[in-house]
C-alpha cells in the first residue's frame, strides 16, 4: 500500500489506483488509515453504483431497443415483447434475476476483488472512521505538513534551477522563511518540512499543474488535484516528476550545508520512472521575500 506503480486499465482497477493514490496523499505514513480510505471510497462506489442501477433504467433501456427491433423485423412491440425468449427476459429483469442479477454480481465481484478486499474487505470497512471524516482529512491535507513541505520543495528546486545567481544562497531555511505568514510560523514549518514523508509527491502535483508555486497552500487547487489524479496518465506523470524530485533531493546539498537535502530521509518509495517536470521561474513577489531572508549570526 506504501508504494506507487503503474495502473491498469479496467474501471474498478483505474478506481483503486485513484483511491491508493488520493490515500498515499493524505497518510502518507500511515498504512492502516490509507486500507481504510481505500475500502471506505471503494464502498461508497460501489453503493453509488448499485443505487443508479435501478430496474427501471435497464428496463426503459430494454424496452427502447425493444422498439428500434421491432420495426427493424416488421412486428409490433407488443408482438416481440410477447415472444417467449424476450418475455423471459423482461421478466428476469423485473424481479432482479437474470442476466441483470448477473450483472450486478459481477460489477460487485469486481469490485472486491480490486478494491475492498486488498484494503482489508468489509471488517476494514466496519472499522473504518467513516466516508465524512475520512474525505475531510484528505481536504485538510491539501493544507496541512506535507503539503506545506511539498510547496517548500517545488520552490527549492525552482530557485536552484533559476535564481541561483540572483539569492545570496538558496537554502531550505530560505525558503521556509519565504513561507512564512499567518498561521505559518517559522518554527512550524520547519516542523513540517522535518516530519514530511512525501514532500516530493505535493510538490509534483505543484509542479505538474495543481497549482502556481506561490507563498502557501492555496497554491493546491483542490479540483486540480484531483484532475491529475483521476487518470492513468496523471498518476505517471506526477509519480514520475515524484521520482525526479526525490532524487534531486538526495543529490542537492545547499549552500553551506554539509549533506544533501533528504540525506538520510526515509521518504515514501515511488515505482516509477524519474521524469524531469516543469520548473518555473518564480514570481517577482516570492524573489524579494527569498532576498530578505538573513541567516542567523553564530556567536
Amino acid at each position: 500500500m506504501s508504494t506507487l506503480a503503474p495502473s491498469e486499465a479496467s474501471f474498478w482497477s483505474d478506481f483503486a489506483e485513484t483511491a491508493r493514490f488520493a490515500a498515499l496523499l493524505g497518510w502518507p505514513g500511515n498504512e492502516r488509515a490509507q486500507r481504510e480510505a481505500v475500502v471506505t471510497w471503494g464502498a461508497a462506489m460501489l453503493g453509488a453504483l448499485a443505487e443508479t442501477i435501478q430496474r427501471d433504467m435497464v428496463l426503459a433501456g430494454f424496452d427502447a431497443v425493444l422498439a428500434r427491433l421491432a420495426e427493424a423485423v416488421g412486428l409490433t412491440v407488443a408482438e416481440l415483447a410477447a415472444l417467449p425468449r424476450f418475455a423471459a427476459l423482461r421478466a428476469e429483469i423485473e424481479r432482479g434475476e437474470g442476466a441483470f442479477a448477473a450483472a450486478r454480481g459481477e460489477a460487485e465481484a469486481e469490485a472486491r476483488r480490486v478494491v475492498i478486499d486488498p484494503a482489508g474487505g468489509w471488517i476494514a470497512l466496519a472499522l473504518a472512521r467513516g466516508l465524512g471524516a475520512i474525505t475531510a482529512d484528505l481536504r485538510r491535507a491539501g493544507t496541512g505538513p506535507e503539503a506545506l513541505a511539498g510547496i517548500a520543495l517545488a520552490l527549492l528546486v525552482c530557485a536552484a534551477e533559476h535564481h541561483a545567481a540572483e539569492l545570496p544562497s538558496v537554502s531550505v531555511n530560505r525558503v521556509l522563511f519565504a513561507m512564512e505568514g499567518p498561521g505559518q510560523s517559522l518554527r512550524s514549518l520547519k516542523d513540517s518540512w522535518s516530519r514530511a514523508k512525501a514532500p516530493h509527491l505535493w510538490a509534483a502535483l505543484v509542479l505538474e499543474g495543481a497549482g502556481a508555486v506561490t507563498l502557501g497552500p492555496s497554491s493546491l487547487a483542490e479540483d486540480a488535484v484531483a484532475a491529475l489524479i483521476e487518470t492513468a496518465a496523471g498518476r505517471e506523470r506526477v509519480a514520475g516528476a515524484a521520482a525526479w524530485l526525490a532524487d534531486w533531493g538526495r543529490e542537492f546539498v545547499p549552500a553551506g550545508a554539509q549533506r544533501a537535502v533528504f540525506a538520510g530521509r526515509a521518504l515514501l518509495p515511488v515505482a516509477t520512472a524519474p521524469r524531469r517536470p516543469s520548473l518555473p521561474r518564480l514570481p517577482a513577489e516570492m524573489l524579494a521575500r527569498l532576498r530578505a531572508y538573513r541567516a542567523p549570526m553564530l556567536l
